[in-house]
């Protein structure tokens, strides 16, 4: 009788603290930075990892636990992805402009991944996503547990068709990324966090990919990836959506991110 006992003891305990430990991993700090996004007319969330501290800022969680579609946020995933399957072999993989004018200046002319990715090239992921295929992609997409995982829909997929990814799904990857976690080669992720540089001041370093999509009448903004200073680097997700679309929304997101940061002491 004393063993059973002492054996559903054990077993209450151990479960106890898993439920613990399953518990606190859920820990955040709720932020309200609703003053920040109300004065540009848009709508949003925010989401900040201090490593350092182990710690996790949120804004807005109900939107934090929405799905939207990627965007050019994907192209990290697609890029890694295509990388892997060695269908781009290196930063000097050029693919030829087809002639066609299109939305952005910079995008009509050849492209390697390191400009591609840099300057957010539809037509050129468009077609590394046609050489990965779906099918091999779903398969990927499984494998690191990114959003739906769900590549059916209109192509391509990541800005037309039904591939969601919530911001709250954003930082988990931002997380694999940001650690070079597998099922990716350390050094490809190397390569995309080179390329991802975005600004390096004496007092910090911003490494991040942006993307918007226009889908049924809503603009669809995003900022992921991590800021470095001298003694700490934050991982952050910045979402902002608009059925208003003001004229400044592609610069309003890493304007909004950075009075966010501002707010919080980091620069």
């Amino acid at each position: 009788m004393i063993s059973k006992f002492k054996s559903r003891q054990t077993a209450f305990l151990f479960a106890l603290i898993i439920s613990i430990s399953g518990c606190s991993k859920q820990q955040f700090e709720e932020k309200d930075f609703n003053k920040i996004f109300d004065e540009q007319n848009v709508d949003g969330c925010f989401i900040l990892y201090d490593l350092k501290n182990e710690s996790t800022i949120k804004y807005n969680l109900e939107k934090c636990n929405t799905g939207f579609l990627p965007a050019s946020t994907f192209k990290i995933a697609h890029t890694l992805i295509a990388m892997e399957l060695g269908i781009i072999p290196d930063t000097s993989f050029t693919l030829k402009w087809d002639g066609t004018k299109r939305f952005a200046d910079v995008w009509n002319k050849d492209h390697n991944l390191s400009s591609a990715l840099k300057y957010s090239v539809v037509w050129y992921y468009e077609e590394i996503g046609k050489r990965v295929g779906n099918e091999r992609m779903a398969e990927w997409l499984n494998k690191i547990e990114y959003g739906n995982k769900d590549v059916s829909g209109t192509y391509p997929y990541w800005l037309r068709g039904n591939l969601r990814i919530t911001p709250n799904e954003q930082m988990d990857f931002v997380k694999k990324f940001y650690f070079e976690e597998p099922p990716f080669k350390k050094e490809n992720i190397k390569t995309v966090k080179q390329i991802l540089e975005l600004e390096q001041t004496e007092n910090y370093k911003l490494t991040a990919k942006t993307g918007w999509a226009d889908f049924n009448g809503e603009s669809i903004g995003w900022v992921i990836g991590y800021f470095e200073t001298g003694d700490n680097t934050y991982l952050f997700v910045t979402n902002l959506t608009s059925t208003d679309t003001p004229k400044n929304f592609a610069a309003l997101r890493l304007q909004i991110t950075k009075e966010i940061f501002k707010e919080l002491g980091l620069i």
